[in-house]
């Protein structure tokens, strides 16, 4: 299978190449190499490619500076996903393009399911809808995965930065008020391979099992470390953040289960393979 990646310099880009690279033929595009909010030049790499699925990885992630870089975060979370998905469309292509939890308000009392109605808070969060309703438009093979508290290596993410805290400071202080459900890249690359092999196209969760607060993720991150660090809880209204935060967004991977079973592992169990194989 010919696998072409957008956005190839990221977590979860990476991961998916590493994993995938033995198996299939890889063409692994940078944010410099192409620039998925320009219609054109994406339609040209894929018909120069051929490839048999694209892979969207491309994303504006910066939640509190989309609330005042607005046309950036549409640019890239709702024009590109459009653009990739019209171009696969020609090409007879599929696509996978990766969303977020952040579509849900938070303010449901059990697990979001694929086909609970959306609702997002923010700038960030109403990109990222635009960028589903745009796939679904113009692209009849699809896989569209919600992930969510993405942890991989070699990026920025919640597991590295409570290391980094520990060496730096006496005590941390981590929010208990936002719940959701940890996912590893490595977890998903597995998952998602096994989902492209059969065409079951769709929406999908693919999140990891279990949940926790912020603050229980940072309690277990330390635990597993073996690290002693004064850890006291905060709430998101500390923060003051501009971009407003879904209280609770974990997600059931029904879906998931239902097509191939849920092979996604428990939160705790991925963090400590993380931990062990960091570099």
């Amino acid at each position: 299978m010919k696998i072409m990646i957008v956005g190839s310099g990221g977590m979860l880009a990476r991961e998916l190449a590493r994993q995938w690279s033995t198996r299939h033929d890889l063409i692994a595009l940078t944010r410099q190499e192409l620039d998925v909010s320009a219609l054109e030049n994406v339609r040209r790499a894929v018909k120069l490619h051929t490839p048999d699925v694209v892979v969207n990885c491309a994303a504006y992630n910066r939640v509190d500076d989309a609330e005042t870089h607005i046309e950036d975060a549409y640019r890239v979370n709702a024009l590109g996903p459009r653009n990739l998905a019209i171009a696969a469309e020609e090409q007879n292509a599929a696509l996978v393009h990766f969303s977020t939890d952040y579509v849900f308000d938070g303010k449901k009392t059990s697990p979001y399911l694929e086909y609970d109605a959306v609702n997002p808070l923010g700038v960030y969060a109403k990109s990222k809808v635009a960028g589903e309703t745009a796939v679904r438009d113009h692209c009849t093979r699809f896989f569209l995965v919600r992930v969510a508290w993405l942890v991989g290596h070699g990026g920025r993410n919640f597991v590295e930065a409570m290391l980094h805290a520990a060496k730096e400071k006496k005590a941390v202080s981590v929010v208990t008020d936002q719940v959701g459900t940890p996912t590893f890249c490595a977890d998903v690359a597995r998952a998602l391979h096994t989902l492209l092999e059969t065409r079951a196209f769709g929406l999908y969760h693919m999140t990891g099992n279990g949940s926790c607060s912020w603050f229980e993720f940072a309690e277990g991150i330390f635990r597993q470390a073996g690290l002693n660090v004064a850890l006291t809880p905060t709430t998101m209204a500390a923060y003051a953040r501009p971009a407003p935060r879904p209280a609770s967004t974990i997600l059931r991977n029904l879906m998931l289960e239902l097509t191939v079973g849920d092979t996604m592992p428990h939160w705790q169990e991925s963090l400590r393979e993380y931990l062990s194989t960091r570099g």
